[in-house]
């Protein structure tokens, strides 16, 4: 593997900041490694990423959502781009057009959703969150958890659209996606994987239906006796032949102190501007699947491994090999649903944190509290041969 893997980066995309005179402007975007360096990116590289969101990072690749929200695939190491079928093939998008002409930041959108069909305007930015959510990618094509319903639709190199994967399934809304060995592992949010081929020449074949793994109890019982306080979020990982599920508690509300308060208590009587508590990540616990009891076993110890774990197909790594802390997870903001709510904080929650210690080490790439868009794990990985620059 480390002859063909190089350690993770952290890529800061652009910045949008506020200028002197009213107007925006967009910082360069670099590479934050874990040592703390900073590796600069060329600017016809930084050209590919300006005014984009990037809603996933699989194998080297990133998916991006441009500045009308369609989808392409880029490698900021090789330079290479792959355009990707457009907005309006995806299957919950009914149509998309320009709510005005002369305004290129404004469309009105019909969509799906449930039963029904919905039309309303939206920025950018919202149709690009309402896209795409997560993306993996297979040996030749990519998968995506959409942002609305979280349904599974894919795409195939040669395909002109994207498709619905299991269409009027039970599973739905699925909260993370991770592609390995060709093969898909989708984890919904009752805590049911299914496992689908993707070697299959046409439609993917589901091997395993459901593994309806009895939920973590103390993961459950952490979340039953702190809600209001905490939300969870769960990924999906292979991990040396494991299947692990990392969960990864969210203050909702966390002052400066590391203390997490409710909502009320962010104005008291003496206060007329309420307190400023950001969400912050708090700890982790980790799981591993023993598939013959259908079962979730607490990980107390990753051993020589490391998690990287946010906007990314999420990576399991030899600590060792790539000079990262072994036993601890790294991880980025995902939070997707209050990462835009203040204009002081957002995409700001990211750090390491070590399953010894329970300890949590921060790091910020840049010097700003809030950071738009927020940073996201690139490991840099060989070339699928699908995505080789097309002439």
């Amino acid at each position: 593997m480390a002859n063909n893997v190089q350690a993770p980066l952290m890529l800061v995309l652009p910045q949008v900041v506020e200028a002197e005179e009213g107007t925006r402007n967009s910082k360069i975007p670099y590479f934050f490694g874990l040592q703390g360096k900073i590796i600069h990116i060329p600017k016809h590289i930084a050209l590919e990423l300006d005014n984009s969101l990037c809603v996933g990072s699989s194998q080297g690749w990133l998916l991006l959502l441009d500045e009308e929200a369609n989808p392409k695939l880029f490698n900021p190491f090789l330079g290479s781009r792959v355009q990707l079928p457009p907005k309006e093939t995806f299957p919950h998008i009914v149509s998309v057009s320009k709510k005005d002409e002369s305004d290129d930041t404004q469309f009105m959108v019909t969509y799906k959703y449930g039963n029904s069909l919905v039309t309303g305007s939206m920025t950018v930015k919202e149709l690009q969150q309402c896209l795409v959510s997560k993306a993996a990618l297979f040996t030749d094509g990519v998968i995506v958890i959409d942002g609305l319903e979280s349904k599974l639709y894919f795409f195939k190199n040669g395909d002109d659209t994207w498709t619905e994967l299991d269409h009027g399934g039970r599973h739905k809304p699925y909260s993370d996606i991770v592609c390995h060995d060709n093969k898909l592992l989708a984890l919904s949010e009752s805590s049911t994987i299914e496992i689908w081929d993707f070697n299959a020449s046409n439609y993917p074949r589901k091997l395993v239906n459901i593994i309806q793994a009895s939920f973590p109890g103390s993961a459950f019982q952490t979340w039953k006796t702190s809600r209001g306080l905490y939300s969870s979020r769960f990924y999906l990982v292979e991990s040396a032949g494991d299947v692990l599920l990392a969960a990864r508690f969210v203050g909702e509300f966390v002052r400066h102190d590391g203390v997490p308060v409710c909502e009320a208590d962010l104005l008291t009587d003496e206060d007329t501007q309420p307190l400023i508590c950001p969400y912050k990540t708090l700890w982790f616990q980790v799981y591993k699947l023993n598939i013959d009891e259908n079962r979730w076993e607490e990980v107390a110890d990753l051993g020589s491994r490391s998690l990287f774990l946010g906007g990314n197909q999420s990576v399991s790594l030899s600590a060792e090999e790539f000079s990262c802390e072994a036993n601890s997870i790294y991880f980025t903001d995902d939070y997707w649903e209050r990462m835009n709510e203040d204009y002081l904080y957002g995409g700001h929650d990211l750090g390491m944190f070590s399953l010894e210690s329970g300890s949590i080490t921060p790091f910020h790439p840049c010097d700003s509290g809030r950071i738009e868009p927020p940073p996201v794990w690139v490991v840099p990985m060989p070339m699928h041969d699908m995505f080789r620059p097309r002439k």
